[in-house]
């Protein structure tokens, strides 16, 4: 992000008010006038954001998950670390019950979604016979069985 000082200046000269924001208006803003109003027109963002999230989570994240362009980022990083949960525990049943119940547990427990996490809250499910696992992809005979997860989401 450029200095408060280049913002400033560059405000004062672009005739820059804070002002409620669309999304709309957000997707067209350049760069520097978006680092504007993150820097002095914060409520706008929180203005945007209650709409989409209740109660005080928007409180609970971290200040950079208001910038929208941060969302693709972090997309990207929990769309690897689920490719990776798939390909360490090829006995995870894919379906709506069990994704349902090992996302439900993650959030309950506040944790992020990582690799690490996924697998450690899937064992633990499966230690405690919440979720059952896929009987293709179960150890058979000392060896995994091998399941294709390519273009299966979570």
């Amino acid at each position: 992000m450029p200095s408060r000082e280049y913002l400033q200046k560059l405000g004062e000269e672009k005739g820059w008010e804070p002002r409620a924001l669309s999304h709309e208006e957000l997707d067209t803003m350049g760069g520097d006038e978006y680092d504007w109003h993150l820097l002095f027109n914060p409520k706008a963002f929180d203005n945007l954001s209650a709409a989409e999230y209740r109660g005080r989570a928007i409180q609970q994240r971290p200040a950079d998950w208001l910038d929208p362009r941060m969302w693709n980022l972090r997309a990207k990083e929990i769309e690897k670390a689920v490719a990776s949960f798939l390909s360490l525990r090829p006995q995870y049943k894919i379906s709506n019950e069990s994704r349902q119940i090992l996302l439900d547990t993650v959030r309950d427990l506040g944790l992020p979604i990582t690799v690490t996490t996924l697998t450690q809250v899937f064992d633990e499910l499966i230690s405690q016979k919440r979720l059952v696992p896929n009987p293709d992809g179960v150890l058979v005979s000392g060896i995994t069985k091998r399941i294709d997860f390519a273009q299966t989401k979570i």
